[in-house]
């Protein structure tokens, strides 16, 4: 435990105080929330395994026995939502929160929503965890599964910028394939009445979940997500396998991987099976690859997660 990197040793005491355990996304929210608002605070890493917060102190503060646990002066809170919306509402600037009416019912929609990511995934990881091998009920897990499957693509289908779209833009082939209707057609199976260029519109993906800035819905749902991947969750895969991997021109190279700071890492053996590659999430894959390079995530990232790799429970 101590304080946050950056504060001065004569300051005075820090008003804002956090406990918070590497690796909880509930915990994170916060510690993203705090980094995002330059707010200083008093940075109390709690370890799960010491028991301590079982112990009367931890318990006076959250009856629950768990992290995060946030103080500001005379203020005590846990839940991780509660508490990024004190933020939000104490310390408005920078905001994380739209200003206008719309975006913010969006915004507040996704940051709750998030949680239903959380208990998908819970659900796997804690029946796994908790249940002996020889015990596990292939049909169970396999329903659970599909739920996060399912979870996972509402997300997907969040990642869809509303209304953006932008010209495919390739040049048509030479001899480019008429189809029935006369129109020519590009790699992308786009199809155009232009002589030279295909003009099909396509969709941009959102930058973040509730629109183009970061706000308290990505504190809420980054985590998670990252949770997920770190877990084993492929977001982009190919036809041949369920694992996550790369591709070296037509031959699939998939790796067993586990995720962690950097986002993929700790590859080790690939299946080498000659299957075009997919992308399961490509929006998803996007935004976990654009928020792993973001300063405020790097600067929280889970302590634990760059030194040794998670159970590949989800892959």
């Amino acid at each position: 435990m101590g304080e946050v990197p950056g504060a001065a040793a004569d300051a005075p005491p820090l008003r804002r105080t956090l406990y918070w355990g590497s690796g909880s996304p509930p915990a994170w929210r916060v510690l993203l929330a705090l980094t995002e608002k330059g707010l200083p605070f008093r940075s109390e890493q709690v370890s799960f395994e010491s028991g301590v917060l079982r112990t009367p102190p931890m318990l006076s503060l959250n009856p629950r026995g768990l992290v995060p646990i946030f103080i500001d002066g005379s203020v005590r809170m846990y839940e991780s939502l509660a508490i990024l919306m004190y933020l939000e509402l104490t310390y408005p600037e920078p905001a994380l929160l739209p200003r206008d009416a719309a975006s913010r019912a969006r915004c507040l929609t996704r940051m709750h929503e998030a949680n239903s990511l959380s208990a998908a995934c819970g659900e796997i990881v804690y029946y796994v965890r908790r249940t002996p091998p020889a015990d596990i009920n292939e049909a169970y897990l396999s329903a659970k599964r599909d739920a996060l499957w399912e979870e996972l693509s509402l997300w997907e289908s969040y990642l869809v910028g509303e209304g953006a779209s932008e010209a495919c833009g390739r040049g048509l082939p030479r001899q480019g394939q008429r189809r029935r209707s006369g129109a020519r057609s590009c790699r992308r199976g786009c199809s155009t009445n232009d002589a030279h260029a295909c003009t099909h519109a396509l969709r941009l993906a959102a930058v973040y979940v509730a629109g183009d800035a970061f706000t308290l819905a990505d504190a809420s749902f980054f985590p998670n997500l990252a949770y997920c991947v770190r877990l084993g969750l492929a977001l982009e895969g190919c036809v041949c396998c369920s694992h996550g991997g790369m591709v070296k021109g037509r031959e699939c190279v998939c790796a067993l991987f586990t995720a962690g700071r950097g986002f993929l890492l700790f590859a080790n053996s690939s299946c080498r099976r000659p299957f075009p590659v997919r992308r399961r999430y490509p929006n998803l894959f996007a935004y976990m690859e654009r928020l792993t390079r973001r300063p405020t995530v790097l600067a929280t990232w889970p302590p634990h997660w760059s030194q040794s790799p998670g159970l590949p429970i989800l892959s």
